[in-house]
């Protein structure tokens, strides 16, 4: 937008100084009365210098837009010389009149020095360096020259970073090898420093956007609430069995517990078949029965283990509904903790299906008619079919 906006304007002043005789006097005015106000100079000098700031002012612009190192580097290296070529006389003539001790003041030699180190940044970074950081830079240096008019800063800055973007130019053309080795170099450790803050960002994004609890006591009954506004008018017992060591997700931690009949309760939400929690059904329980915490930190708990052949196997929680898994022949399935006293088994051949339970038993399905009281078990599946686990 900048830059079409730049090629309108000086379209239409090039147009208009050279077809439009009252507007180029009008123009030639305007500029000669502005280098007046600032060099205080006859106004035949104002003409010559005036008219020498703006065209180098539009190549300065044009360079940047252009954004060719080489191109850029000439531009303010000739931008640089005019400038000085325009100064040099005044700055005599003001020595001579005694009205500055020097030919080149301090101001003069920091707008030379800033004007330098703009080129030398437009050589190296033509990428960065684009119009609206030239912008940026260029209120940056107003202030720093409003500064130097007591600290005398633009002195002791500039003229170094002058010299270091001399030497880093000279580097980078005499060992071209040596300054793309450092530059690699540069961007690999800010890499790693960027990675290493998106990996923090990630991790934290994790845990401020869900809170799990960890069950510390045995529970039998979950509970079904019936809430008006803030408060719980009752509470239906669900015969569902939470074990010590089980993992919720509480459904929305931002809230204040509920309280009823003197008991605080939280809504947290069951792992579903294959133990996420998604569409995973949600109860209500106490509050004092959680551990709350992050995932990460809840599961490096130690959890004491039951003496059984799959101990130390992670459990699938199923809740209520009906679960249907396909095994393969001889596939043994993980151990299932189901949340209710009250379920039953079905295969498409229940002669071909064997449930393992935690005390070494190996029973068949299709022997038993009513199912061992005992909601921890595995399923191993002698062909390839479907098993369905319904939990009541």
């Amino acid at each position: 937008m900048f830059q079409i906006l730049f090629i309108i304007v000086t379209a239409v002043l090039v147009i208009g100084v050279i077809v439009s005789q009252p507007f180029r006097n009008g123009f030639v005015k305007v500029i000669s009365d502005i280098a007046m106000i600032i060099f205080g100079v006859t106004r035949a000098y104002a003409l010559i210098a005036g008219s020498i700031i703006v065209v180098m002012f539009e190549w300065v612009v044009f360079a940047l837009i252009i954004g060719s190192p080489i191109f850029s580097g000439l531009v303010f290296l000739t931008a640089i010389s005019i400038f000085f070529i325009v100064w040099l006389p005044l700055g005599v003539v003001l020595k001579i009149f005694k009205t500055t001790d020097k030919v080149v003041p301090a101001s003069v030699r920091s707008f030379f020095a800033w004007l330098a180190f703009l080129g030398f940044l437009a050589m190296m970074t033509p990428d960065v360096f684009t119009m609206k950081t030239t912008l940026i830079a260029a209120l940056v240096a107003i202030f720093l020259a409003m500064l130097s008019s007591k600290f005398n800063l633009l002195e002791k800055i500039v003229m170094p970073l002058v010299l270091i973007m001399c030497l880093i130019g000279a580097w980078k053309i005499i060992a071209p090898d040596s300054f793309r080795a450092t530059e690699r170099h540069r961007n690999a450790i800010g890499a790693i420093f960027t990675t290493a803050n998106d990996r923090g960002a990630f991790r934290k994004e994790t845990n401020a956007a869900a809170t799990f609890a960890k069950i510390i006591k045995d529970t039998k009954v979950v509970y079904n609430a019936q809430i008006n506004g803030d408060s719980i008018v009752s509470l239906t017992m669900m015969p569902i069995p939470l074990l010590k060591g089980d993992i919720v997700l509480l459904c929305n931690q931002k809230k204040d517990v509920y309280l009823f009949q003197g008991q605080s309760f939280t809504e947290i939400r069951m792992p579903n078949a294959q133990g996420t929690y998604v569409n995973g059904n949600c109860y209500w329980i106490e509050s004092n029965l959680l551990q709350i915490g992050t995932m990460a930190a809840l599961s490096s708990v130690e959890v004491a283990q039951a003496t059984s052949p799959v101990g130390a196997e992670e459990l699938v929680s199923l809740g209520i509904g009906t679960h249907n898994f396909f095994m393969v022949a001889g596939e043994t399935s993980k151990k299932f903790h189901i949340l209710s006293s009250n379920f039953c088994i079905s295969t498409d051949e229940s002669d071909k299906a064997v449930l393992m339970y935690e005390d070494y038993r190996q029973l068949n399905l299709w022997q038993l008619s009513v199912l061992p009281n005992d909601n921890k078990l595995k399923i191993k599946s002698l062909v390839d079919q479907t098993v369905t686990i319904k939990v009541l």
